[in-house]
């Protein structure tokens, strides 16, 4: 299993395998937990042994190493507590209401701030029950309905022995008219601020409305994340593609699906698989490092025939993409202070600074960035041979890569050739370099 990500990654994941005996997304499958470096590969761990010693249920009440959680039969959170039994829910955490929808003339495009004025009631078809456990983690699973019998949600939540996270999947056989879903999260924390994630970076909104400007923010938008704390405690929401928030003075609500009929009358009808995760934290969501674990969330590890291990330059720094440049003679790399804070990243004249359309603008030996700057860094191709013999200048072509049982590789490509002593070789030649894969911050 491959780590994509520039950060180190330490949490449970989903292998798909027809040996597992869980479904997640329908993809039959087992947890385990994966401590694996930035940009490395792990071997994934075997279907996990049915321990339950780290969970204790008692009805609607659960005890995890990390939480003391009361829900309702609605699959709703009633009490979250952390161990220091500081409480995390007010009026109810997942909570889902059902609003009249009707936008009007621009029905697929608008949300009216009047939609709280008409809330159906869900029925429980059937309550909030323990399904499953093993040494990782536990499956409850609940079933909804809506008014009519129309539509079928089916909640299921998995809680894990190794981390905080509460993770919440939604299974909805969708067929309203006019309607909106909302999972709704109400904390017992004071902030003025529901912080948002954006592609490069977060942005804080106000929760209250004073003023017409903040009136007309009752629904905002927020990427991978957002977050609603107060200073020494908050909670996080993780989301793989739910973009529609409404902040309130006590916490959220996360808008899920919709029934609009204009301008296609079967908008949104069928089925739909939503995932999202809970997670409660102390201090701020920097300290938490929420937007390392949205990250994670929405990039599972990528499975790999061969072993795979490489340095990362830029420490401090999201690395978004990687890419050969446009005149093929340089690798590029998309880099992104997300936290907010400024940094010196060292270079020592090895990376070009360019800006996005690919023009070198400097070669410094460090480089000062700034909160939320993109910044695009390029190093010229060099494929240096075992012994120094020579290296490629690029543009290459791969041709083939074999790994044996020590993870030693013997990788082949094609192109332009120089000599080490700098003598020109002919247009095209093909190398073999041989040895464990590695890369290095040098590059070569």
């Amino acid at each position: 299993l491959f780590n994509t990500l520039s950060h180190d990654r330490k949490e449970p994941v989903f292998i798909e395998s027809a040996e597992g005996s869980q479904t997640r997304k329908g993809v039959k499958g087992y947890w385990t937990n994966v401590e694996v470096k930035a940009l490395s590969s792990v071997k994934a761990g075997a279907v996990p042994a049915p321990d339950t010693s780290w969970i204790k249920v008692d009805g609607m009440n659960v005890s995890t190493p990390f939480h003391e959680i009361s829900f309702a039969p609605d699959a709703s959170i009633v009490s979250l507590k952390d161990k220091k039994g500081r409480e995390y829910s007010a009026k109810g955490l997942n909570r889902y209401h059902l609003y009249q929808d009707m936008p009007g003339m621009y029905d697929s495009w608008d949300i009216l701030p009047n939609y709280r004025d008409v809330e159906y009631d869900l029925e429980v078809a059937s309550p909030l029950s323990f399904v499953y456990a093993d040494s990782v983690c536990a499956l409850f699973e609940a079933e909804l309905k809506t008014p009519g019998g129309k539509s079928t949600l089916k909640l299921k939540v998995r809680l894990f022995s190794s981390s905080p996270l509460i993770e919440c999947e939604l299974d909805a056989s969708w067929h309203e008219k006019h309607r909106l879903l909302k999972a709704g999260f109400s904390t017992p924390f004071i902030s003025r601020e529901l912080v948002c994630d954006t592609s490069a970076g977060f942005i804080k909104r106000e929760t209250h409305r004073n003023t017409t400007w903040q009136k007309a923010r009752f629904e905002v938008c927020s990427h991978k994340w957002c977050d609603f704390a107060q200073s020494d405690r908050g909670l996080a929401v993780i989301n793989e593609g739910k973009y529609g928030l409404s902040p309130e003075e006590d916490g959220f609500a996360l808008s899920l699906l919709r029934a609009n009929i204009r301008p296609d009358i079967d908008s949104d009808m069928g089925e739909h698989t939503i995932v999202y995760g809970i997670l409660p934290h102390e201090g701020s969501f920097l300290d938490e490092r929420v937007n390392e674990k949205a990250y994670c969330f929405n990039s599972p590890l990528v499975r790999q025939s061969s072993h795979l291990s490489f340095t990362n330059p830029f420490p401090g720094l999201v690395l978004q993409a990687m890419k050969l440049s446009e005149d093929g003679k340089k690798i590029v790399f998309r880099l992104l202070e997300a936290d907010g804070k400024g940094g010196v990243l060292k270079t020592d004249g090895a990376y070009e600074v360019m800006n996005m359309l690919e023009d070198t603008l400097d070669k410094p030996m460090t480089y000062q960035y700034h909160p939320f700057e993109i910044i695009t860094l390029a190093k010229e191709i060099r494929y240096w041979q075992s012994m120094h013999q020579g290296y490629w200048t690029g543009p290459l072509r791969y041709l083939q890569l074999t790994t044996d049982s020590s993870h030693h590789s013997s990788s082949t490509w094609e192109g332009p050739y120089t000599a080490a002593s700098g003598s020109p070789m002919p247009t095209v030649r093909t190398r073999t370099a041989s040895g464990p894969m590695s890369w290095s911050s040098s590059g070569h």
